[in-house]
């Protein structure tokens, strides 16, 4: 059973790692992060839902609980950021592309 529990949150990460990689034949920095988010995830759970087949300390599973939330707030706090950059730059590339389109008709 501790082996199991040990190896889910392996299993977990390369699983990630397929489906982002099976999506376009590329693993991208969002690939990567989705599944160190999962990865830390399924360890938690381990750690919570495991803890009557590992010994653990208290201390250290809460540890990791401000761990994860830290990484996992940042996880999707980066996540609004970027696709407001991702409008950010296309607002830009659509305005310089329409102001190249009248320089040129003139």
């Amino acid at each position: 059973m501790r082996i199991t529990l040990v190896s889910l949150p392996l299993l977990v990460f390369l699983t990630a790692i397929f489906l982002g990689w099976s999506g376009n034949r590329r693993l991208n920095k969002g690939e990567m992060r989705r599944a160190i988010a999962a990865t830390l995830v399924a360890t938690f759970i381990v750690l919570v839902l495991g803890s009557s087949y590992l010994t653990i300390a208290p201390e250290l599973r809460n540890y990791f609980l401000g761990v994860i939330s830290t990484v996992i707030g940042f996880y999707f706090g980066y996540r609004g950021r970027e696709s407001e950059e991702e409008r950010m730059e296309h607002l830009m590339r659509n305005l310089k592309s329409g102001w190249t389109e009248k320089v040129e008709g003139e």
